[in-house]
């Protein structure tokens, strides 16, 4: 259904909202954990224990953080609050942090390779020579290798 409403310009918000609903739950748990004693809880709980409730700003902040509010994932307050606050893995260091360049190039390089491909191969594997009555005359193999290099490159 959601889908459907989708397709006619309509606005579906319930995966938003589980995604939100189960940031909530989480911090609820957490928060619960952190009354309880440090000895009784098992290592998820001590790792991901809130030990004071968050401000305001910390929870609106964490419930609709723009990189999971929509899509997910779902992670942790003690996490969200550690990376505001640059606490444990995300503390900085002397050392330098990897730079995301060498990434970035090799994914431009791979979709402009992509890209090109594409429009050399689009021309050679049209989907209309499905209805061409020469394609009806191709034996077997030649249609099975047309089809799949039509998928390749619609895909």
């Amino acid at each position: 259904m959601s889908g459907d409403a989708w397709k006619e310009g309509g606005i579906d918000a319930t995966g938003a909202l589980m995604v939100v609903t189960l940031k909530i739950i989480s911090c609820a748990i957490n928060y619960q954990d952190g009354l309880l004693k440090e000895e009784d809880l098992r290592e998820a709980q001590k790792k991901n224990h809130l030990l004071k409730l968050p401000s305001l700003l910390e929870y609106f902040g964490y419930c609709l953080c723009c990189g999971s509010h929509f899509a997910g994932p779902v992670y942790e307050m003690k996490d969200y609050l550690d990376w505001t606050e640059r606490n444990g893995i995300w503390k900085s260091s002397e050392k330098r942090h990897p730079s995301p360049l060498g990434a970035t190039l090799r994914s431009l390089l791979q979709a402009a390779f992509c890209m090109g491909l594409y429009l050399y191969l689009v021309p050679f594997y049209p989907l209309s020579r499905f209805s061409d009555p020469l394609y009806q005359e191709w034996g077997f193999f030649k249609r099975l290798s047309y089809q799949y290099m039509v998928c390749f490159t619609a895909r």
